[in-house]
């Protein structure tokens, strides 16, 4: 039997008989068998209903709330508490989870499988869930790599170096678990948690030792800007990262010896990002004259990628915050800003040339994706229209006028052309025999080039 409540009732018992059994000295009192007979007139079986230690419950969860000293009898072995709280901590971290799809547990063992496995194991510290596109179920990784960048995704992260004796329960479970969510790749929502959360936090404390704070913030800064570059090369984007100080006074700022070397810090790594991607982009240009297979929209694609790119560029110069720090650092008189302001200027004159290319090569776009899909009898006219526009460059472009620019870009229409003459000879029909058909076609595509030829001749003397 397992006891349950308290021992109140068996000390009533010792001080106060039960009304319904007789005492050994009442047998022969008057009251007594009246009470007796009273019961017996209830009874007639002549058996009491009221057994003096209360009902015991013969069936499972049977019992008698009122009187009842023991524990029902059972044959069901007790829960494991180790069980019991692991499976209280798997409904905490359920009650985490902010999907659109409602998420059915009973219907999902594979994610309360992985809660299990992530509470229980001490070397899985990530636990990341997402939402598939084509099913909407909700899918469990324990690696990042294996999560897709885009939609919406949730982490959950275990401090294992904080929870005792490796163990976690109902108790500790809130002060161990982190969890959040992020969309979009997660280096940016990584570093917009740093920068709006973390690292203000750290700026606002108060309690820190001065010399302890600054070296902090140091540290979080050099690691946001090198976090910044690894988001910058997944997107494709340049992002100049700004730090949060308060420059609010000038020269307070320019006397602060720490704070002026972290802004000559950033100032370093802006002239050696934005060198890096104007080095990248010019690479980029010329690479594609190796390529064979090259058209003249990929030249029109470049142009409009290093228009965006230097335009974005330009514009985060433009930045207040970036113009407070120049002035901070032109007070301090910092030898490393003029390189810097140097390359600002050749960013605004590079944007600009950048910008008018892509403008002016915008007309090509249409003729040159015609060419792209024309017959052998199409092309000449669309080759007559091609070069009417590249004279229109030559002759109104500002920048595009260079001997590098449009003799590529002429390359690039030579190499269409000589693409859809290959295309369209077919060389089973030229191994099955069809020689006359064969020639035909080949004399079409001389006939193509020879034009070609001319027209670049024509249009050549008419520019000098």
């Amino acid at each position: 039997f397992r006891l349950r409540g308290s021992c109140e009732p068996f000390k009533q018992m010792d001080q106060e008989p039960e009304r319904n059994t007789p005492s050994r000295n009442s047998v022969d009192d008057p009251a007594s068998r009246a009470v007796s007979a009273g019961a017996a007139a209830e009874d007639p079986t002549g058996i009491s209903n009221s057994p003096p230690f209360g009902e015991v419950g013969l069936e499972e969860g049977v019992e008698d709330t009122e009187n009842a000293d023991f524990a029902p009898i059972s044959n069901t072995p007790p829960p494991d508490p180790a069980r019991v709280s692991l499976l209280k901590c798997c409904e905490w971290l359920e009650r985490k989870i902010d999907f659109q799809t409602k998420i059915n547990f009973e219907e999902s063992p594979e994610i309360r499988s992985a809660f299990i496995d992530f509470l229980s194991d001490p070397s899985t510290e990530t636990l990341f869930l997402y939402e598939d596109r084509t099913s909407g179920e909700v899918i469990p990784r324990f690696v990042a790599m294996e999560v897709p960048v885009s939609g919406q995704v949730m982490y959950f992260w275990k401090d294992s170096d904080h929870v005792k004796d490796g163990f976690i329960d109902e108790n500790n479970i809130a002060s161990v678990i982190y969890w959040g969510t992020f969309s979009g790749s997660p280096e940016s929502s990584l570093l917009n948690l740093i920068k709006n959360f973390f690292l203000v936090d750290v700026r606002n404390n108060k309690s820190w030792p001065l010399t302890l704070k600054k070296d902090l913030i140091t540290s979080m800064e050099r690691f946001m800007a090198n976090m910044n570059d690894v988001s910058c090369n997944v997107s494709g984007k340049t992002i100049l990262y700004i730090p949060q100080d308060d420059l609010e006074n000038i020269k307070e700022c320019a006397a602060e010896k720490d704070l002026v070397q972290r802004l000559e810090s950033s100032v370093i790594h802006w002239t050696r990002q934005i060198k890096a991607t104007i080095n990248s982009q010019e690479l980029s240009g010329r690479g594609q004259e190796s390529v064979e297979d090259a058209s003249p929209l990929a030249e029109l694609e470049f142009w409009g990628s290093r228009s965006a790119d230097l335009s974005g560029i330009e514009q985060q110069l433009k930045d207040p915050r970036l113009l407070r720090i120049i002035e901070v650092l032109q007070q301090a008189k910092s030898s490393y800003l003029q390189n810097f302001l140097t390359l600002a200027e050749h960013i605004e004159a590079k944007t600009l040339e950048a910008r008018d290319n892509h403008k002016v090569l915008k007309p090509l776009e249409d003729p040159c994706t015609r060419l792209l899909k024309a017959n052998l009898v199409q092309i000449p006219p669309l080759l007559e229209e091609i070069l009417g526009i590249v004279r229109a460059i030559w002759t109104w472009s500002q920048f595009y006028t260079s001997s590098e620019n449009v003799p590529g870009l002429l390359r690039k229409v030579s190499n269409t052309v000589i693409a859809r003459c290959r295309a369209s000879i077919s060389i089973p029909e030229v191994m099955e025999g069809d020689i006359a058909k064969s020639v035909e076609i080949l004399s079409r595509s001389l006939n193509v080039m020879e034009s070609w030829r001319n027209l670049y001749l024509t249009h050549a003397r008419l520019i000098a």
